[in-house]
C-alpha cells in the first residue's frame, strides 16, 4: 500500500514522503529456503514496512531471520512450531526509531510505537483467532482496549494482518457472515479505522485466503487498516501473489 503519509502533530500539515506496505500471512519461515524466498519477494516488492503472520518462529531461529532480512525487525516468537509468530520487518536504512513495543501473551497482537522520520505512527501487526465466535469477538474487543491503552494516537495508526473475519458479504465466495463481524465492524467504528482496499475498490471482489483443494472456502481475511486521518492519504492498494502456501498480499 503506497501512503503519502506525514501529517505534522503540530501543523496537521501534508510533509511530502511515502510509505510502501503490506500486509501477507506466511504459514511459516522457520525454513531457510522458504524464508529465502519471502524475504526476497518483498524486498522486489520496494516495501518499507511488512507486516508477517503465522511466522512461527522459535527462538533460536529469530536470530537466523533477523540476520537474513538483514534490515531492522521485530519478531514475537512462536510458542511452537506449529502456531501463531508475527514479524514487522523494516527496510534497511528505512529511518524509524522503535519508542516501545507490546506483545500479547496469546501471540496475537504486536504493537510498536514509532517515529518514522519527524511523524509518530503506531503498527500493529493482527493474527485474529480462526475458531469460534465467542473467541473472534473477544479478540475484536481485547483490539479495542490495547490501542485505547497503548497508542501513541489513535489517529496515526496502521493496523495490519490476518484478521480471520469479514464484514461484507463481497469478501467470501459462500459469502456467509458470522456473528463476529459486528464485533469486527464495532471495532473498526470504536478505533476509526478504514478498511484501504475496500474503500479503494468498493464493489471488487477479491480474496485473499485461497483453499488449496476447495475454492468455495475463499475469502479476504488479510486486511489493511488505516485510521482515517492517514486514510485520506492512501495512493493505492492491492492484493497480489506472493510465494505462500495459502495467502496473497495485500500492498
Amino acid at each position: 500500500m503506497d501512503t503519502n503519509n506525514g501529517l505534522n502533530q503540530n501543523s496537521k500539515e501534508i510533509s511530502d514522503f511515502q510509505i510502501k506496505h503490506a500486509t501477507l500471512n506466511v504459514r511459516g519461515i522457520n525454513d531457510k529456503e522458504k524464508r529465502r524466498r519471502i524475504f526476497q519477494w518483498c524486498k522486489s516488492q520496494n516495501l518499507d514496512i511488512i507486516f508477517l503472520q503465522e511466522t512461527f518462529l522459535t527462538a533460536q531461529k529469530q536470530t537466523e531471520a533477523t540476520k537474513d532480512w538483514n534490515g531492522y525487525s521485530i519478531h514475537e516468537v512462536s510458542r511452537s512450531n506449529h502456531s501463531n509468530g508475527l514479524s514487522i520487518l523494516f527496510r534497511k536504512h528505512l529511518n524509524i526509531e522503535i519508542i516501545n513495543s507490546h506483545t500479547s501473551q496469546d501471540g496475537r497482537i504486536l504493537l510498536l510505537n514509532t517515529k518514522l522520520n519527524t511523524e509518530y505512527l503506531t503498527l500493529i501487526n493482527i493474527y485474529g483467532p480462526s475458531t469460534n465466535e465467542t473467541a473472534k469477538k473477544s479478540f475484536f474487543n481485547k483490539c479495542i482496549k490495547w490501542v485505547n491503552e497503548y497508542a501513541f494516537d489513535s489517529n496515526y495508526l496502521i493496523m495490519a494482518g490476518d484478521f480471520n473475519c469479514i464484514d461484507n458479504q463481497n469478501d467470501r465466495y459462500s459469502r456467509i457472515i458470522d456473528l463476529s463481524s459486528n464485533t469486527f465492524k464495532k471495532m473498526k467504528n470504536r478505533l476509526s479505522l478504514t478498511d484501504i482496499w475496500r474503500k479503494l475498490h468498493p464493489e471488487s471482489i477479491a480474496y485473499t485466503y485461497i483453499h488449496p483443494t476447495d475454492f468455495t472456502k475463499q475469502s479476504r481475511i488479510d486486511v489493511c487498516l488505516l485510521s482515517n486521518v492517514l486514510s485520506n492519504l492512501v495512493q493505492s492498494c492491492e492484493i497480489k501473489p506472493a510465494p505462500t502456501p495459502d495467502h496473497n498480499a495485500v500492498i
